[in-house]
């Protein structure tokens, strides 16, 4: 499934969150960058999701530079 959102960093620690089985007491640990981006793929019913990054930041045109990554996380699948 493939799949775009657009929210608050609440939200975003929220679907993180259950990502990674996480208690919601334990949501605010989660160190999200605001406009970065994050990745889950998730492949099927049948396979849980997969974190494939976290707080990646984008092209800046102006610049005419790829900025650096913050923060990449890349994971095997996480029951």
């Amino acid at each position: 499934m493939t799949g775009l959102v657009v929210a608050s960093a609440a939200q975003i620690k929220i679907l993180f969150g259950e990502v990674f089985g996480m208690r919601s007491e334990r949501l605010d640990s989660l160190q999200l960058q605001p406009g970065t981006i994050g990745v889950i793929h998730y492949p099927n019913s049948e396979h849980p999701p997969i974190v494939q990054a976290i707080n990646i930041l984008g092209f800046n045109p102006a610049s005419n530079s790829q900025q650096k990554l913050l923060t990449p996380f890349y994971s095997s699948a996480i029951a």
